[in-house]
């Protein structure tokens, strides 16, 4: 009987420190949107450069635009890359983001070899 009155006091004691439900994690690495952002807009900056890849430059240029780190998202990677559900989430929000942003260029008559209903299947298309 006392294990049980003892195991109910501390399930209680760390259901009042929880602060309401919030996960830990989330005061730990920067947000989910901003790690999103910075992955997308990487992403897309690497994908428009010769040989796939950012410059060291474009990189910090990026990521002071949107006020994270290199460290920022090392660390978003670390607090959340175990939880394979919050990642699985994020790559399917960035790969949204992604197709979002090609259908958008295929649509824009003002791009150079634009043709209605065509989109580009290249993802270096992706915002150029």
């Amino acid at each position: 009987m006392r294990i049980l009155f003892f195991m109910a006091t501390v399930l209680l004691s760390v259901a009042a420190c929880s602060g309401g439900g919030s996960n830990p994690r989330d005061e730990m690495a920067i947000s989910r949107e901003a790690f999103v952002q910075a992955y997308l807009q990487l992403r897309v900056e690497g994908l428009r450069s010769p040989g796939l890849e950012i410059s060291l430059e474009a990189r910090n240029r990026i990521l002071d635009d949107l006020g994270v780190t290199g460290d920022d998202l090392l660390n978003f990677a670390e607090v959340w890359g175990s939880d394979g559900e919050v990642m699985q989430g994020i790559w399917q929000e960035v790969d949204s983001l992604m197709r979002e942003a090609r259908r958008e260029r295929a649509e824009d008559p003002s791009i150079e070899g634009y043709e209605p209903g065509r989109e580009d299947p290249d993802p270096r298309g992706v915002g150029r």
